[in-house]
């Protein structure tokens, strides 16, 4: 198995993305247990083989499986299809509220571009509350330099990840200074976005309206139009992420969850507990016994020097 993630080399291009990144293996070096992406308020355009075909499916949280488990069983129904993607070829997975299991049978090769919490607004106009949980497989409707025979050809580059990283800096680039958010009210709300998340960062959201000078409504709608995802939401995925990041790098060590749950903001074990059945449908003890993150069973990808 391959993998490695790359910064922009240009700082400009910071402002929008993240990372790049890369995922490659041969059939058999994974285990059985499909891996599953954490709600997250990050777009990945994935850039794979033209005819590579991925298979994506949303999981319900604890409360709606439960409830769609006992209409099965009245109904003596079999499980439904309807939370199931499926795409060829290079794509765009906008932000989720829910968790996501990936579904690869067939050896995998991909290379991904993670954008900042609202990139996706300011480069294309897209509207957050209209693209949540959504996908875009026809890349070029979301613009026109995105080239999907030309994006592909960059895999035979996954070996120079700062040559890739410098020629989807250039597209992101070009992109970015046609200034495709269409009005004024458009930039407004992206920078206000921007700067309450970049608060959000250090700070929790209490003092939110006095340094942005606005109030609450206000700044809740812009986050809503821009991310798709409300200020609480925000925050508990990045709680989220940290949790999960501090169990994979922790994993022979034993575990207090009563610590746990204080360490990362919440506000005592059954809070914990709760916000897990909530996001990813299980329990941490339920969590440990399968370790089913992308995380677990990728690693954390590590950045290249």
């Amino acid at each position: 198995m391959k993998t490695w993630k790359q910064a922009p080399l240009d700082q400009v291009i910071a402002q929008y993305v993240e990372c790049y990144w890369l995922l490659e293996y041969e059939q058999g070096e994974n285990n059985a247990i499909p891996p599953v992406l954490l709600p997250n308020p990050n777009a990945h355009l994935v850039i794979t083989p033209a005819d590579a075909i991925h298979h994506y499916r949303v999981k319900p949280n604890r409360a709606q499986s439960d409830q769609a488990q006992n209409r099965q069983a009245q109904n003596k129904q079999a499980p439904s299809d309807r939370d199931q993607m499926c795409f060829v070829g290079s794509h765009l997975l906008m932000p989720s509220n829910r968790s996501i299991e990936l579904l690869d049978t067939e050896n995998v090769l991909r290379l991904g571009i993670k954008f900042h919490t609202g990139s996706p607004y300011r480069l294309w106009g897209l509207n957050g509350k209209q693209t949540l949980n959504g996908c875009f497989n026809q890349l070029e409707s979301v613009h026109p330099l995105l080239d999907s025979k030309q994006l592909t050809d960059l895999l035979a580059l996954r070996d120079k990840p700062k040559d890739i990283a410098k020629k989807l800096d250039a597209l992101i680039r070009t992109i970015a200074s046609e200034g495709t958010a269409p009005n004024t009210s458009n930039e407004h709300h992206y920078s206000l976005v921007r700067k309450a998340l970049c608060h959000l960062e250090g700070h929790g959201s209490d003092e939110l309206e006095k340094q942005l000078s606005c109030s609450r409504r206000t700044l809740e709608r812009a986050v809503m139009k821009v991310t798709g995802l409300t200020i609480k939401q925000h925050e508990m995925m990045k709680r989220l992420d940290l949790l999960f990041t501090y169990l994979y790098k922790h994993a022979d060590k034993t575990l207090n969850w009563v610590d746990i749950a204080l360490k990362f903001g919440f506000s005592d074990q059954p809070h914990l507990i709760r916000e897990l059945k909530k996001h990813i449908g299980t329990t941490p003890g339920s969590y440990l016994n399968t370790r089913n993150l992308i995380i677990d069973i990728y690693g954390d990808f590590e950045s290249t020097p």
